[in-house]
């Protein structure tokens, strides 16, 4: 029995395990895509890279998009990285309902940074849904704003995602991590510890069992050598 009651309890806290794996995994990629991604807004900012149609597809906001894609389609984990928007220029960005529903909670709670959920569809397998917020910072008004702010070649080639103020929230980082990966990633651990104190169990099972064994031939002498001085 006892040593059901820990199999269990190591079972859940491998559970535990899996999914602050998955949420620190979660947040390393996207700590790596705010730093890629500070990086070259530095770069237009500065001018060191002119913004204009020739050097559209470098922007942030647009090579993420299809760097975010490659990743997710090459990866051997299953992981599935995505800017997700509610009102996306690129269709292919339009949040699904996991990602909709964490843009909501978004909404609703101004403060929050992140949102982390395990997600359980009928005809997929399990994951954890990892979203961080991206809100509206000044650089994005130069394409953001009004259209009439915007350089002329991003009207032209876009007719959506305007009328955004500094601070408004533009859309989510999306990270979709596979609870089997994330399970994956600790079992292998925590299945050489179960191993490990089921045999240390056994041990002390053996040991208390030949310590009482002793005993009782100890006993049993005892009584006997009493009994023959009577």
């Amino acid at each position: 029995m006892m040593i059901g009651i820990y199999t269990y309890h190591s079972y859940s806290t491998m559970q535990k395990a899996a999914r602050k794996a998955a949420l620190t995994e979660s947040k390393l990629l996207t700590d790596y895509m705010f730093v890629h991604r500070q990086y070259y807004i530095n770069l237009y900012a500065t001018k060191a890279i002119p913004l204009d149609v020739k050097s559209l597809r470098g922007l942030p906001a647009y090579s993420a998009g299809p760097i975010a894609n490659t990743f997710s389609n090459a990866n051997n984990h299953g992981i599935k990285i995505k800017l997700a928007s509610d009102k996306p220029r690129n269709p292919n960005n339009l949040a699904d309902k996991q990602e909709q529903e964490a843009i909501n909670y978004f909404n609703q709670n101004r403060n929050e940074k992140e949102y982390f959920k395990l997600i359980e569809e009928e005809n997929n397998a399990p994951y954890y849904q990892y979203a961080y917020v991206l809100n509206v910072k000044r650089d994005c008004l130069v394409c953001h704003s009004k259209p009439q702010n915007a350089p002329t070649f991003i009207t032209e080639k876009y007719k959506t995602a305007y009328g955004y103020k500094l601070g408004d929230l533009r859309g989510i980082i999306s990270i979709k991590v596979p609870k089997k990966h994330a399970d994956e990633y600790v079992s292998e651990i925590f299945s050489e510890q179960i191993k490990f104190n089921i045999f240390m169990f056994i041990l002390f099972f053996i040991a208390a069992i030949l310590v009482f064994v002793n005993q009782s031939r100890i006993q049993y002498l005892s009584q006997k050598s009493q009994a023959i001085i009577r």
